[in-house]
């Protein structure tokens, strides 16, 4: 279920009930620290890597912030960083995978990587980066997901570009965001990517996947940072249908004035 936003007058009141607010949610800020001073290589692809689950159901209550640690060894502890915007997001599930035949797990590099930030390798094949690179986010009954944004790093001097693309429900499946090219990255730098103004990503009450396809440039060129969702409660259409019944009386009161 897509909510677009537009609405009859008599709905408005309704509308306004269940609005969210357009500030962030949730941010994969894609930091980590290693209490052996060293940065953290993880895999999205296995299961059991303390990765796969970054971005699941986050929640630190009032906090602005809020970390999650991991015990690798006896000798060392992984924390991993995470900042709120509007509210947290612990109705939201997050899965990532690769695509293409040279294709390897995405990989999650620390601050005292080449982005001091923190970010997520756009990794290929040496010789083929253009693979397809997928973060997809599944909300619980009861809600919806919306992807805001989201940040693209280039650490090299080469012209690195990529294309984007959410889908609903399926890799392949029907489009929310038809697929765009954000501008080039030609030198170290890094770009903000906005769905919600600029690409018109709005809340989906099922799982919406977001394909980040590296078109140009090195291999591991490109890092993704500061990934923004957002959740909201759906309405249960019983509740919907009562505060729709009292929007369109309060119209007919107001007309006959």
């Amino acid at each position: 279920m897509r909510y677009s936003g537009k609405v009859i007058p008599a709905l408005a009141l309704a509308s306004a009930v269940f609005a969210a607010g357009r500030a962030s949610a949730t941010n994969l800020t894609f930091n980590n620290v290693r209490s052996d001073g060293q940065s953290y290589v993880g895999s999205y692809s296995d299961p059991t890597d303390p990765l796969s689950t970054y971005g699941s159901n986050v929640n630190f209550g009032a906090a602005t912030t809020g970390t999650t640690t991991v015990v690798q060894n006896a000798s060392n502890t992984d924390t991993f960083n995470y900042q709120i915007g509007n509210g947290w997001t612990p109705d939201i599930s997050m899965a990532y995978s690769v695509g293409g035949a040279n294709a390897v797990a995405s990989i999650y590099t620390g601050p005292l990587s080449e982005w001091p930030n923190g970010a997520t390798e756009l990794e290929g094949a040496a010789t083929n980066p253009n693979d397809d690179f997928y973060f997809s986010f599944t909300p619980a009954a009861g809600f919806a997901v919306r992807i805001n944004s989201y940040q693209l790093s280039n650490v090299t001097f080469v012209a690195a570009s990529s294309a984007c693309t959410v889908y609903e429900n399926t890799i392949g499946g029907p489009t929310m965001v038809p697929k765009f090219a954000p501008p080039n990255i030609s030198r170290p730098g890094v770009i903000t990517v906005d769905l919600v103004d600029n690409e018109n990503s709005t809340f989906y009450a099922g799982t919406l996947i977001l394909d980040i396809h590296q078109t140009n440039g090195n291999d591991g060129s490109l890092g993704v940072t500061n990934l923004n969702f957002d959740e909201e409660a759906v309405p249960e259409p019983a509740t919907l249908s009562c505060v729709s019944i009292a929007s369109l009386a309060l119209l007919r009161r107001t007309r006959r004035r």
